[in-house]
């Protein structure tokens, strides 16, 4: 017996006790409410694109740090997808700004696998960079946490004059 069979059977039992129909509806109101929460919590939107040029100005992001995934580089805790793909369409000097917690981490991987990673301390109060020139192609931006925790961040992209 399936739930589409037992569900209407139960609807009609309990249509003459006021009290349990009205349990009934809260608790399936409240059933529905946990399991969209817990579908959305897990789903996770796609990376926001960014293309850069030569002539691209300063892009400003800002976003919440972190994530499930362990990263045995020093990037620790990440989502599963990047946070951002940023598409660099021609050679380019940039700046990878991240201001965040005193547990933040930056990790860049470039289309053919190889990692840049800084993390962020109470010396640094939470704001590192990469810098240098970066060759064409697609990169992928994570924005970690070495402690699990979900922070606040802004992370900026700058040309380096």
């Amino acid at each position: 017996m399936t739930v589409k069979d037992w569900f209407p059977l139960l609807l009609q039992s309990l249509s003459h006790n006021f009290r349990a129909k009205h349990f009934l509806s809260q608790s399936l109101v409240v059933g529905t409410v946990l399991l969209t929460t817990a579908t959305c919590a897990q789903a996770q939107e796609a990376p926001e694109r960014i293309s850069l040029n030569t002539r691209s100005p300063l892009v400003e992001l800002t976003g919440r740090s972190g994530g499930t995934k362990r990263d045995p580089s020093c990037a620790g805790f990440i989502a599963d997808k990047p946070n951002y793909l940023v598409d660099v369409t021609e050679d380019s000097d940039r700046r990878f700004q991240l201001e965040g917690a005193t547990d933040s981490t930056l990790l860049i991987v470039n289309a053919k696998g190889q990692k840049f990673c800084v993390k962020a301390d109470k010396l640094s109060n939470g704001k590192v960079e990469i810098p240098g020139r970066w060759s064409r192609g697609l990169y992928q931006i994570f924005v970690g946490s070495q402690t699990q925790a979900r922070s606040s961040y802004r992370l900026t992209i700058e040309p380096i004059n």
